[in-house]
């Protein structure tokens, strides 16, 4: 399986985008909310498989993790670009408490602090908002 670069000129990413302009232009304080790895690959394919896929070929997944996460970290970067002043990120699939730590900390949790760290740079005038359980979680397992 191979995840190529998404495309932010088409479709509904593109709607989304343009509406974050569009409400930065008319003086809105506008939120992206942002899904994290995890809850994208369950809606594309049976999680079992997936799951199965980290026991079995983690190379593979560890390819469609970085993959996922580069098109996240672009998507969040042209909303900001384009006007976003807060980012919602969510990963409730990936939540500790339904992967299990070592998922969490070899998996889950670890592509959702890279694509926070690749991100903070760029947000200088920006919130992320993370929920109550990404933030325990991350401090449970030492990515505070």
């Amino acid at each position: 399986m191979t995840i190529g670069k998404i495309d932010l000129t088409c479709g509904r990413i593109k709607e989304v985008l343009n509406s974050v302009e569009m409400l930065k232009n008319q003086g809105e304080t506008a939120v992206l909310s942002v899904e994290g790895p995890f809850t994208i690959i369950s809606s594309l394919i049976d999680p079992m498989v997936f799951y199965k896929g980290i026991r079995n070929n983690k190379e593979a997944i560890e390819r469609i993790l970085k993959a996922i996460e580069d098109n996240i970290v672009d998507y969040i970067l042209e909303g900001i670009k384009r006007g976003a002043k807060i980012i919602s990120y969510g990963d409730p699939v990936g939540a500790l408490d339904i992967v299990g730590p070592k998922v969490y900390k070899d998996y889950s949790g670890k592509t959702t602090y890279n694509i926070l760290k690749r991100v903070g740079p760029y947000l200088q005038d920006v919130i992320i908002h993370l929920c109550g359980k990404t933030s325990t979680a991350f401090e449970s397992i030492g990515f505070s």
